[in-house]
């Protein structure tokens, strides 16, 4: 149906939009020539695997920006499932799994029950990926969320920022959000980007578009 849109940024990093979704929700799939990452997984509300799996017939790792109700839909329904190494998360690991938190998860907001996945990549900050002829950098950019995280393609100059920035207010007073660490991360990413880096945020903007 149309629930769903497609915009292709270039032939192979596409934003994968939920228009018809209250917050507007924006995925990326950010193909190599080995593998393809989904960063963030679709509301739930309409599944998005289907979308993906249309767009690609490579091995598919799926990564949150963060663990909020409307970025983890398809966490555990791909070929693998990744998150950010981070000590907070690895210590509540039982047999590969992780059950989100009620105030990491924020799905009483909406009547739903935090989930629990299977965890199979732990993404350490500042590491490098290879998806083959791709490469992209991983950022933890703490904030919105304390495990937030970002990923950069330094060749193509292209920055996924999840909901650290988004238009419109800023939500700085959720649980586990901290203006120090926005201004902290903000700095860290001044230092490091490209002047010239596009920034491709998870909520749109007016009129509906990747930012």
């Amino acid at each position: 149906d149309d629930y769903f849109v497609v915009e292709e940024i270039d032939p192979t990093t596409i934003a994968i939009g939920e228009p018809r979704y209250y917050q507007g929700n924006y995925s990326y799939l950010i193909i190599g020539v080995e593998r393809a990452v989904l960063f963030d997984a679709g509301t739930g509300t309409r599944d998005i695997v289907p979308v993906v799996r249309s767009l690609t017939k490579l091995p598919i790792t799926v990564i949150p920006s963060h663990l909020h109700f409307d970025h983890v839909g398809a966490l555990g329904r791909l070929d693998r499932t990744a998150v950010l190494d981070n000590p907070s998360l690895r210590i509540r690991i039982r047999d590969s799994r992780l059950t989100l938190e009620r105030y990491e998860f924020l799905g009483l907001l909406q009547g739903l029950a935090p989930p629990t996945f299977r965890v199979d990549e732990w993404w350490a900050p500042d590491t490098i990926v290879d998806l083959g002829e791709r490469r992209i950098r991983v950022i933890a950019t703490p904030g919105h969320t304390p495990t937030s995280v970002s990923l950069y393609d330094e060749q193509r100059r292209q920055l996924f920022l999840g909901d650290f920035m988004y238009p419109g207010t800023l939500y700085a007073f959720l649980p586990g959000a901290s203006r120090s660490a926005y201004l902290a991360t903000t700095r860290q990413l001044l230092a490091m980007l490209d002047p010239g880096s596009r920034i491709y945020t998870a909520h749109m903007a007016d009129p509906p578009a990747p930012v």
